[in-house]
């Protein structure tokens, strides 16, 4: 008996075979868009409103739905106003381009235990503006930020820009 006219199982496989080919190999062409959405080691150089030039470690989350978390160093040592705490900044971000994203955040700051002068009490805001670009990669993140700390009355008493860059934790 002859089976010409009827495909045989290894005639199907072969197919079968063929077509999970063809959509396994659309995806290998396909680049999905980095996302700035996850946790970021950041790297941050400031230049204060006095000249100076400072380096520090910073924490970054952005979360989907376009809001934010930044973890600095909670301790700051120096400022107009002696020594302060400052909370984690919250805030938002959106994306501007491509790989551009624009991110804002808002942290309290408090006078320190051992600031004589402020004993503990609230001192103001710190407003951060970050412009980030996010590497094709997506494995890389780097820009510019404008930091603006005001007292409760709204008087600017620190202002510094700087450079940051970051990669994901």
């Amino acid at each position: 008996m002859s089976n010409r006219g009827t495909p045989s199982i290894y005639s199907h496989a072969a197919k079968f075979g063929a077509v999970i080919l063809l959509f396994t190999a659309t995806g290998f062409g396909q680049s999905k868009t980095p996302s700035l959405t996850g946790s970021w080691a950041v790297t941050v150089r400031t230049t204060a409103s006095s000249g100076v030039q400072t380096s520090t470690t910073t924490l970054v989350t952005f979360m989907s739905g376009g809001t934010a978390i930044e973890s600095p160093l909670l301790f700051l040592p120096f400022s107009a106003f002696g020594p302060l705490l400052e909370t984690p900044g919250h805030g938002v971000w959106q994306q501007t381009g491509n790989f551009d994203f624009d991110a804002r955040f808002v942290a309290l700051i408090q006078a320190a235990p051992n600031n004589p002068a402020f004993n503990g009490g609230e001192i103001g805001t710190d407003l951060v503006h970050l412009r980030v670009r996010l590497a094709s990669s997506g494995n890389l993140l780097s820009g510019t930020f404008e930091r603006t700390m005001r007292d409760t009355s709204g008087n600017v008493f620190f202002s510094a820009v700087g450079t940051f860059d970051g990669a994901p934790i």
